[in-house]
């Protein structure tokens, strides 16, 4: 049975699980090419249904068993709990220009007239109703079936099962903790998973205690962007005066902050909280405002977590939701006394909401979820395909292009002498964090290649660090993990050894020293692991420095002509391009 989970919010994305196992998660911005693309995925929709129907034409739609939808009491963001103001409408949201094919076949593009609206407390009605019966229409028609195989999944029940494909813990349950800045008026909550998906729900937090949020304020308020540049904040944060930091940090509780019951506690009127974030903010240093805000975030979300595993005796824990993709945080989660074993969804954000859905239309047929192999759930292309894309971007007039006998080799040998490399391979993977096969890849020792980086191809901000991708047999040797887990996925911060200064320092944070690593396995990633082991063999190092193949401001790339157009537009003088080397030509 074929079950579909869809976001179709930020970062619009589609997953589908096939008799109980992940088999797809795509988002739409690896079609359309527009960063962090919203709104509903066409373009992911037509590639997931037609995988699924082995043929063109979207002919999977009739193999599907349920199409489910990652918001509950909002459709299409129209509110279905009475009052309630949305500034996008559902035409507007899910249909804007940018984001929508348009084939001959019209269910690609219903004609629902659906505008903005707002609803007085206590109106409904009529009103309401036509419009929530428009939207599941539109949604029956963009997705080939009807409104009877709809189903709306809570927003924070898709980011608690979206943890099940990836449980690794040693014991039967798992306390599954979400945290975002908000959806379905919910910004939190704790459950108790179980290895068959029975799913217990503890505690709820109202949006307007999302610490989330105020996170996401600061951002903006740093002239960052919100809700994507979350991230640099984390990045700046071990900069700080730490004395200074402290004690703004605490001051951030008088705003939100965790009781000993583990409630998300808000004391300030709702309307008022960003304002006070602001107040608190005002003539700080940026420095000092990034490392009070990452650390009040830290010691909030730590006493969370040990107060509800302190309340049930359940240590291993499992995370998803937004805020998780915070790695430092996530790494203070796993340093604790009291957690045993740690799991974090991968890209956790709303993207993966949609793993979560399709999850929840498997248990529902009752289906048992079966462990997910990897995250290379996206697109891949043969060599016909790849010899089509050099043909029609005519790369031989700027390339040197070879085929050599053992691509991994020939790519090791080139970062053994000092050049990066956009390794292009396989399916692409899920999420925001590249996991070798839309990699560019270094070699990690040379920290003058970050510069290198930074301005011939990403732009990064000079602070932000680059990871490392490292060898699961080498892990012990360059990361501090007493607790042994796995970090297949990019999601875990890890502090490191002195070899790893040693030998990986520009995959390092330059200044604390922390990694965000991929633990490559032999069995998980072979091509990735055969490469990496011919560096090693060259170097004697068991990792490479990895950064997402992309330019600033644009998606990972995902298909050979993106590949191709991105080299043609940067600094970077190889790319491996499956079995092919290409190699810019002296101008």
């Amino acid at each position: 049975m074929n079950h579909i989970g869809i976001s179709y919010g930020h970062l619009a994305s589609v997953a589908a699980v096939t008799d109980g196992r992940l088999t797809h998660c795509v988002s739409e911005e690896r079609f359309n090419r527009l960063k962090n693309s919203s709104g509903f995925p066409w373009l992911a929709c037509q590639w997931v249904f037609n995988e699924i129907g082995g043929g063109g034409g979207g002919g999977g739609r009739g193999r599907v068993s349920s199409v489910n939808l990652f918001q509950e009491t909002t459709v299409g963001y129209i509110s279905l709990r009475g009052a309630g103001f949305y500034n996008y409408s559902f035409g507007a949201y899910l249909r804007p220009e940018a984001n929508r094919p348009t084939p001959k076949n019209p269910e690609y593009a219903p004609r629902i007239d659906v505008t903005p609206f707002l609803l007085e407390e206590g109106q409904t009605t009529e009103i309401m109703q036509d419009r929530v019966n428009k939207a599941n229409t539109f949604l029956a028609l963009a997705t080939g079936t009807d409104t009877a195989r709809l189903r709306h999944v809570n927003h924070q029940i898709c980011h608690a099962l979206s943890t099940l494909p990836f449980l690794n813990g040693k014991n039967d349950r798992h306390l599954v903790f979400t945290l975002d800045g908000w959806g379905d008026e919910l910004c939190a909550s704790v459950s108790i998973l179980s290895q068959t998906g029975e799913l217990k729900v503890l505690r709820l937090t109202p949006a307007a205690a999302s610490i989330g949020m105020i996170y996401s304020r600061v951002t903006g308020l740093l002239g960052l962007r919100m809700y994507e540049h979350e991230y640099k904040v984390m990045g700046m944060s071990p900069y700080a005066h730490h004395d200074l930091s402290k004690k703004l940090s605490r001051d951030f509780e008088s705003i939100l902050s965790v009781d000993d019951d583990g409630n998300w506690i808000l004391h300030v009127d709702q309307g008022q909280r960003d304002q006070a974030v602001d107040d608190l903010a005002r003539h700080q240093r940026f420095d000092v405002l990034a490392g009070a805000v990452q650390d009040y975030l830290e010691r909030m979300i730590s006493k969370w977590v040990r107060v509800w595993v302190r309340k049930t005796g359940i240590p291993d824990i499992a995370c998803a939701g937004g805020v998780f993709m915070n790695v430092k945080a996530n790494m203070h989660l796993l340093e604790m006394n009291e957690v045993a074993f740690i799991t974090i969804t991968p890209s956790a954000g709303d993207e993966s909401a949609a793993i979560g859905a399709a999850v929840m239309g498997a248990l529902s047929a009752g289906e048992k979820i079966l462990p997910a192999d990897s995250l290379y759930l996206g697109r891949s292309f043969d060599e016909e395909e790849m010899k089509t894309a050099l043909s029609q971007t005519e790369a031989s007039s700027r390339y040197k292009i070879s085929r050599p006998d053992n691509p991994e080799e020939a790519v090791a040998e080139i970062l053994s002498q000092g050049q990066a490399v956009a390794n292009f391979t396989g399916r692409a993977e899920f999420g925001a964090r590249a996991l070798g096969n839309r990699s560019i890849l270094a070699d990690p020792r040379n920290p003058a290649i970050i510069r290198f980086l930074n301005e011939a191809v990403k732009s990064r901000d000079f602070w932000m660090p680059f990871a490392p991708s490292i060898l699961t047999e080498k892990a012990d040797d360059y990361l501090i993990n007493s607790k042994g887990v796995t970090s297949p996925f990019m999601m875990l911060g890890f502090r490191s050894t002195d070899l790893a200064k040693h030998h990986l320092p520009a995959a390092l944070h330059p200044y604390d020293f922390t990694a965000r690593p991929q633990f490559v396995s032999r069995d998980g990633t072979p091509g990735y692991h055969a490469l990496i082991s011919e560096f090693e063999k060259r170097t004697g190092v068991g990792g490479v420095l990895n950064t997402s193949f992309n330019l600033h401001g644009e998606p990972i790339v995902d298909a050979p002509k993106d590949a191709i157009s991105t080299l043609d537009r940067c600094g970077l003088a190889y790319l491996r391009l499956g079995p092919f080397i290409l190699e810019k030509m002296a101008a």
